[in-house]
């Protein structure tokens, strides 16, 4: 039960220091697309980005279309979105919100899944 507690603190005092360095950054004028490349080339991971800017407060649509505006594959993305658990129903909303089709994504299903 407290490493629980410590657990969940820890996590918190981690995403109040990624929010205090996002703060900082964007005060300095830069984009969210700066700022996820600059993640990337510090050697995250896209799992990682987007879990970043969801802990940022960021929808999961928007996260979405941070990476694509970055130049994230459309496999990529699928990749993403499936090691969050999300099925088909889930993604789509997030699929259509960044610009791609549902025939994409039928397609990248079965090409990553077959």
């Amino acid at each position: 039960m407290v490493k629980k507690g410590k657990a969940t603190v820890s996590t918190k005092v981690r995403d109040m220091v990624l929010w205090k360095e996002y703060q900082k950054t964007i005060g300095k004028k830069f984009t969210d697309l700066q700022i996820t490349e600059a993640w990337l080339r510090d050697g995250r991971t896209l799992d990682d980005v987007f879990d970043r800017w969801i802990r940022l407060d960021k929808s999961p649509k928007q996260a979405a279309k941070n990476l694509v505006a970055y130049g994230t594959t459309p496999g990529q993305l699928y990749n993403v979105l499936r090691n969050r658990n999300m099925n088909l129903r889930e993604m789509r909303p997030i699929w259509q919100y960044v610009g791609m089709s549902d025939s994409q994504l039928r397609t990248i299903r079965l090409k990553l899944q077959g």
